[in-house]
């Protein structure tokens, strides 16, 4: 696992796991113990429905499932026992359907260039989130970029150690030119560095915060730095057929993964009914070809 999701797993086992089962024996534990600590998280209105806390249980539930499916396989649990979270239903967070419009895309480019956010953001800032746009690219994937990963003979980002190990991302003139407007600093090799300590990447607290005033800035709701990603990709489905070359714009190596942040554009689709539906009526409306078929033996 890379160290950001040690840490998160290592949370979940210190708050949510730990204190319900740490002590007890590996093979006592029953679906009722683990239901409990997949429970815990979800919070529930007034008339029992689940308001929040899905991620958290979900999470939870899946560092259970891979700790007792180990404990299994190396035989620190009967097997007769099987794995405790087998008929636990797994907590689903609901699909977000946000797709920026092209409208919205241009109206994030246009306050990334306003006088009054230029003066009040970090030019370090304004690069990152510019190059995410452009790209398409995780932001940890931005604010661990290094000037030797850019390979401008071949066009190409080299990233080393990205979610999915190392990536080549295709890198247009546009691209290139955010990132070289940002001025490299002798003795940092980072792109996208701390104004505090330009040694260390930017936060990326920092950007985030800064992303959110630039969204309000836009007139934008409901819009992460995530969902900049989930528009790219979107937009890279539509523009090729071939989803391996939108792959290789996003750097996801399973189609599935690829999939899962494409969205359905709306205007297309009602397009596409509106030509369908004055296909089938024209096929209505036509005059039919009917050809004579000769029974058998006549």
């Amino acid at each position: 696992n890379k160290p950001r999701t040690v840490a998160e797993k290592k949370r979940l086992w210190e708050r949510r796991i730990k204190p319900a089962i740490g002590n007890m024996k590996v093979r006592f534990v029953t679906e009722e113990h683990v239901g409990a600590i997949v429970r815990a998280p979800l919070r529930l209105d007034d008339a029992g429905l689940i308001v929040g806390g899905r991620a958290e249980a979900g999470n939870v539930y899946r560092l259970l499932h891979h700790v007792f499916r180990r404990a299994l396989a190396w035989g620190l649990r009967p097997r007769e026992a099987g794995n405790p979270l087998e008929n636990i239903s797994e907590p689903k967070t609901p699909r977000r359907e946000r797709l920026l419009s092209p409208g919205e895309v241009g109206a994030l480019l246009k306050a990334l260039a306003d006088p009054a956010v230029m003066q009040r953001e970090a030019p370090q800032v304004l690069g990152a989130i510019r190059a995410a746009i452009l790209t398409g690219a995780r932001i940890s994937e931005l604010l661990g970029l290094r000037w030797d990963y850019i390979r401008r003979e071949e066009g190409e980002l080299h990233l080393p150690d990205t979610k999915s190990g190392f990536s080549r991302r295709p890198l247009s003139v546009e691209t290139l030119a955010v990132l070289d407007s940002v001025g490299r600093m002798p003795g940092s090799r980072l792109v996208f560095r701390s104004a505090k300590s330009p040694l260390k990447p930017l936060a990326y607290s920092t950007v985030e915060k800064a992303f959110g005033r630039i969204v309000k800035a836009a007139g934008l709701t409901n819009c992460t730095l995530h969902v900049v990603r989930h528009w790219y990709a979107t937009a890279t489905a539509n523009s090729v057929s071939n989803p391996r070359v939108g792959m290789a714009l996003t750097g996801h190596k399973s189609h599935a993964a690829y999939m899962n942040y494409i969205h359905a554009d709306k205007e297309q689709a009602r397009a596409l009914a509106d030509q369908l539906a004055k296909l089938a009526i024209g096929l209505g409306a036509a005059e039919p070809n009917v050809t004579s078929i000769s029974k058998a033996g006549t």
